[in-house]
């Protein structure tokens, strides 16, 4: 009897460990072509849907009260010459304002400023 249940509080516990350890994240997850790092590949579609569509805060921000308007290249990259960005999405992260960002979307906008921030 002591050793059933020996056995079965091994195995619930084995079960417990595998469902709460730390699993290496698929490195293949986020991949994307490094050729499409710049503001006209990969980072206007991620601006566009989670900071300047059409009536949201940075797609017009005098109607929501937002700290300046993010519908194109010069408009975003002024923000993160400044640092305005990267505080509030990276450091802060506080933007986008009610929701956040996806894994992928976060890494690519970080890779994006961290290489300078292409068009």
């Amino acid at each position: 009897m002591q050793k059933i249940i020996a056995i079965a509080m091994v195995s619930v516990l084995l079960i417990v460990i595998s469902c709460t350890s730390d699993k290496s994240e698929d490195p293949n997850l986020c991949a994307y072509d490094a050729a499409q790092l710049k503001y006209n590949g990969l980072i206007k579609a991620i601006v566009n849907t989670n900071c300047a569509a059409l009536g949201s805060c940075h797609g017009n921000p005098q109607e929501q009260n937002a700290g300046g308007e993010l519908t194109s290249y010069l408009l975003l990259k002024e923000k993160v010459d400044n640092n305005s960005f990267k505080n509030r999405v990276f450091d802060l992260k506080d933007m986008p304002q009610g929701s956040s960002l996806g894994v992928c979307d976060f890494k690519q906008l970080q890779d994006w400023v961290n290489a300078g921030a292409p068009e």
